[in-house]
């Protein structure tokens, strides 16, 4: 029995893997650019993740040189429904929306992970999904990109991250 749960959960894993796409609120996403369906993407030096929501996108930042990295939330881009926007974190409270984010320093070979939402989605009444399931019904996927700029002492790079989100297709028997 002991031997059961490990290969469950191996199973479970691979299958995530391969499979390599989240479903949300009815919908596919995956990634697009760069690389292709993994939610994953690295080079020797960074390793960024994500886990995607309706609201809140989980973005992980891994460090895998020997040197401190600097991610500027300020000048993060979240371009969703044809809107570029900022970002606001998971605790933050609707007063201080506009304030500043301020940076992140991420030390080497550490991971960082913030969860964001776009800034603009942020309306009179709350909280707005940034895609719903109704809305891609009606006219068609929606692509959401998100640009990071990483600061490696002092030359900045911004890496930029694309998603497709649609309904898949019902499977014909």
């Amino acid at each position: 029995m002991n031997r059961v749960f490990p290969l469950i959960g191996l199973l479970i894993a691979l299958s995530f893997a391969a499979n390599a796409q989240v479903k949300e609120s009815g919908c596919i996403i995956e990634q697009t650019t760069p690389g292709a369906n993994d939610m994953i993407w690295e080079n020797d030096s960074l390793k960024f993740s994500f886990v995607p929501t309706s609201y809140f996108w989980t973005v992980r930042i891994e460090n895998k040189t020997s040197d401190k990295i600097i991610c500027d939330w300020d000048n993060v881009l979240f371009i969703y429904d044809k809107t570029t926007s900022g970002i606001v974190f998971d605790d933050t409270i609707e007063l201080k929306k506009n304030d500043p984010k301020g940076t992140s320093t991420i030390a080497p070979n550490t991971i960082l992970r913030k969860d964001i939402f776009p800034i603009e989605s942020w309306g009179e009444y709350g909280l707005s999904p940034v895609f719903l399931r109704q809305l891609i019904k009606k006219w068609g996927e929606d692509k959401i990109s998100i640009i990071i700029p990483i600061q490696f002492g002092q030359n900045t790079q911004e890496y930029e991250f694309t998603f497709r989100v649609y309904i898949p297709e019902k499977k014909r028997k």
